[in-house]
């Protein structure tokens, strides 16, 4: 298991952005996203993380 920063599709209750995540890495890349407990601080942290990091993806997108 390795942090990786990858795109979620819901673990962890992040959806459609990339986070760093726990992830098992194969010969094609990302295995799975491992699920780990996270207590509730934790996880709303995890949240606001993830949703800065969206906003900001779409920040970059519209300056194409």
């Amino acid at each position: 298991v390795l942090p990786a920063c990858v795109r979620s599709r819901m673990a962890y209750g992040v959806r459609d952005t990339r986070v760093g995540l726990p992830v098992r890495l194969g010969h094609r890349g990302v295995k799975e996203i491992v699920i780990l407990p996270l207590r509730s601080d934790e996880q709303r942290s995890l949240l606001e993380a993830a949703a800065r990091i969206a906003a900001r993806i779409d920040e970059l997108g519209k300056l194409e």
